[in-house]
Formats: structure tokens, sequence, C-alpha cells
């Protein structure tokens, strides 16, 4: 798979999904809407909980990217270590 520059959409790949759902709805859902490995990574990264709307995914899934540690360090837009 090439890296692109284009965002992530999670909420298109979530379109019309029934909430609740639990995190392994969610997964399964986004896999059966053709999900790029890239959103399911962040998917299965989210908390085990039942998300009662996209902005509580959202809300979790910036929660992650905040984690120290969750930087691509492949990318390169990733900030070098001196």
């Amino acid at each position: 798979m090439l890296a692109t520059d284009a965002p992530v959409n999670v909420e298109e790949v979530l379109d019309g999904i029934p909430f609740p759902a639990a995190k392994v709805q969610i997964i399964t859902y986004a896999g059966e809407n053709d999900a790029s490995e890239e959103v399911m990574e962040m998917l299965r990264a989210l908390p085990v909980q039942n998300y009662d709307s996209m902005e509580e995914i959202n809300n979790n899934l910036g929660l992650i990217e905040e984690q120290p540690g969750s930087e691509n360090l492949w990318s390169s837009n990733a900030k070098s270590v001196s």
C-alpha cells in the first residue's frame, strides 16, 4: 500500500453504523466497509467499551493520538530525535 497525504476518514467507513456499538462491532463494521489498514489500527487501539456516537469515537481517537509513542517513526513528517 502506498502512503498518501490524504487524511484518514474514519467517519466515512463508519457511516451508517448503528449506535450504541461495542468496539468489536465498530472494527467489524469498518472492515466490512473496506477500511484501510491505518484506520483498522486506529480502531483496534480504542478502549474496550460501548460507544454512543461518532463524536465519542472521534474523542477517543484523539486521545490515542496524544499518547506518547503514537507517532509514526517511518513517516516523512516524523520529528527527528537529537
